[in-house]
């Protein structure tokens, strides 16, 4: 009986993936978006240059691998809700930066990192300055 009811279980799980993934891609070709990445978003705020020498500016600056150094990243949150536009200019310290998995977005004060927190979201990375 415990098989029956975990193969069911596994069963709805993996069709929930299926349905999410479906809505997920559904959503993104309503709104023009075909070549989107999911990824985990972080906040950052420190002192000092960036990996491309330049001042981190809030609003406009973010790290993320470094092939994507110069390209910009259009990020939503997971109710495809504009989060903002910005320029990647940093590389970040984190593992998980460096696998391509999360964008780091700088802010000006630690209190609005920990307001930011980490947020599941989908970013368009495009080959082009801000």
């Amino acid at each position: 009986m415990k098989q029956k009811a975990l193969k069911a279980l596994l069963i709805l799980g993996a069709a929930m993936v299926i349905v999410t993934s479906t809505k997920v891609a559904v959503k993104a070709e309503k709104l023009g978006l075909f070549n989107y990445k999911e990824m985990e978003a972080t906040a950052y705020c420190d002192e000092g240059l960036c990996y491309d020498e330049t001042i981190p500016t809030e609003g406009i600056t973010c790290a993320a691998e470094k092939e994507y150094i110069g390209k910009t990243f259009v990020i939503y949150d997971e109710n495809w809700m504009l989060i903002g536009i910005y320029e990647c200019h940093d590389t970040g310290g984190d593992y998980r930066i460096k696998n391509g998995s999360v964008v780091d977005i700088y802010m000006d004060s630690e209190d609005e990192c920990w307001k930011f927190g980490r947020q599941k979201v989908y970013v368009q990375i495009v080959d082009a300055k801000g």
